[in-house]
């Protein structure tokens, strides 16, 4: 969140110990309020809430996590209703790594294709963020993929910024590691991956050239497997 929060236009609070945060969406770039907490979560949604509508002239909060929900003690008070858009994919990095049974068994051909075409010179490779010529590599590969996908830099501009204000402070994320695959010394796959808690990860970012039919299913077992 931090990282695509490029013009540093969100805003944050705290009141009984719970987050609130002010941010544009994504999409729309309106305004709009989220709760993260534990603490007196029914009297912070009803205050919250009324600010909202005075604030913003909707009396609504936005991207309030399960683990939020659950110490409401009135839920009958509010509308709470499940927001598809924004779920996560919570994938088990087993299956990912293995990627056995019918159900994958499209993305192991594909895996199994980008190795017999590929593999001999594929090198899988930690990332150095901090090394010039690495930077320079994702760039070319963010260009690249911008093309392949018919997207204009104004439609990309902020998650470009956002991946390069993810390099310049990656010394002080010791969690965050970025995956590279390289083709005879060129990157054309990378993902951005923050190691977190209870055994979960999460990728923040994920861009490859998909040129090189099966880089997508290779890149997130390689992940996986890491």
């Amino acid at each position: 969140m931090w990282t695509w929060d490029t013009q540093s236009i969100t805003e944050i609070s705290q009141y009984e110990n719970n987050l609130i945060l002010k941010q544009p969406d994504y999409i729309t770039k309106k305004y709009r309020f989220s709760l993260i907490g534990e603490k007196e979560i029914d009297t912070t949604l009803k205050l919250l809430l009324d600010y909202a509508e005075k604030e913003l002239g909707e009396a609504a909060i936005y991207l309030v996590p399960n683990n939020t929900i659950r110490f409401i003690t009135d839920p009958n008070h509010f509308l709470i209703t499940e927001d598809r858009n924004n779920y996560d994919y919570i994938l088990s990095t087993q299956v990912l790594s293995s990627m056995v049974g019918n159900r994958l068994r499209g993305k192991r051909n594909f895996i199994n294709r980008f190795n017999r075409n590929y593999g001999k010179d594929i090198r899988n490779e930690v990332l150095d963020l901090s090394v010039s010529n690495t930077q320079k590599g994702i760039k070319e590969l963010f260009t690249t993929w911008e093309k392949s996908r018919k997207k204009r830099r104004e439609e990309t501009e902020n998650e470009f910024k956002a991946i390069m204000r993810f390099i310049e402070y990656i010394k002080y994320f010791p969690d965050l590691i970025t995956l590279g695959i390289y083709y005879k010394n060129k990157l054309i796959g990378f993902t951005m991956n923050e190691i977190s808690w209870d055994g979960y990860s999460l990728i923040h970012y994920e861009k490859a050239d998909s040129n090189y039919i099966g880089i997508f299913e290779y890149l997130m077992q390689q992940t996986a497997i890491y």
